[in-house]
């Protein structure tokens, strides 16, 4: 979910009434990327990172 967003775009993008507020949202959709969980050794870096996939 996410609740860091541009509110007044999204109610004029959407047509909300006046009385309605969004206040989260839902991504859908396939990614684009293929998440890979690797093991750690101990003491390696748990710093997040981007490969070329």
């Amino acid at each position: 979910m996410i609740g860091n967003f541009n509110r007044i775009k999204l109610k004029e993008i959407l047509s909300l009434d006046e009385n309605l507020e969004p206040v989260l949202l839902i991504a859908l959709g396939k990614p684009i990327e293929i998440v890979e969980l690797t093991n750690l050794k101990e003491g390696e870096s748990t710093n997040y990172y981007r490969d070329n996939n």
